[in-house]
């Protein structure tokens, strides 16, 4: 449960039901403990930080102290880090990718049985639930090869995140853990009007 399903589900129950709103408040304080762990503990920036680089205005307070990785998530990056490596060093081979035009059926599976399909997937719909700082070092080794980092990173960052960030609960239960596991692989669709269109 993320803070925003808590506060939908605490906005729900009436002012009077004390007992309920209270265990609905335990546990959005746990999934909030939870979501913390995997992320940086920084101060909100302003919205206008980019605009103020732009005029040479550097907010120091907004930047410093560079946010540290945890010694769990350290931890669990470190787990996830060796096998991926031994992966792409023993049964990766680019040159046949680029030489085909085509990610081997052979290859696919293995990014599955690594999870890769589904790096920031929650857990509860099958995917690993990774912090962006994992995906990012895992990118690192991904970035081996390009054919593969863009299937992923396609699949990930934008085939896959409109249900992550806005679908319903019946449609995250239904489109995620196909998604998480590689049985699908995400796509994303653009369109330009007028005669530039795809």
């Amino acid at each position: 449960m993320n803070v925003n399903s808590f506060l939908a589900l605490s906005r729900a129950f009436p002012r009077g039901k004390y007992t309920l709103a209270c265990h609905a408040w335990h546990q959005g304080k746990q999934a909030l403990r939870a979501q913390q762990r995997r992320t940086f503990r920084t101060h909100s920036r302003s919205l206008a930080y980019a605009k103020d680089l732009f005029l040479g205005q550097i907010i120091k307070a907004e930047v410093f102290p560079y946010p540290e990785i945890g010694k769990e998530e350290l931890e669990e990056i470190q787990q996830f880090v060796a096998p991926v490596e031994k992966f792409f060093s023993e049964e990766v081979d680019s040159a046949k990718i680029d030489k085909e035009a085509t990610i081997p059926a052979e290859t696919l599976n293995g990014l599955k049985e690594l999870g890769l399909f589904g790096i920031m997937i929650p857990e509860e719909y099958g995917g690993l639930g990774l912090s962006h700082t994992m995906y990012a070092r895992l990118n690192e080794i991904i970035a081996l090869d390009g054919s593969i980092a863009v299937t992923l990173a396609a699949h990930q960052a934008i085939g896959l995140k409109g249900i992550l960030i806005a679908g319903n609960e019946a449609q995250k239960k239904k489109y995620l853990p196909k998604l998480a596991s590689g049985e699908h692989i995400a796509a994303f669709c653009l369109t330009e009007p007028g005669r530039y269109g795809s």
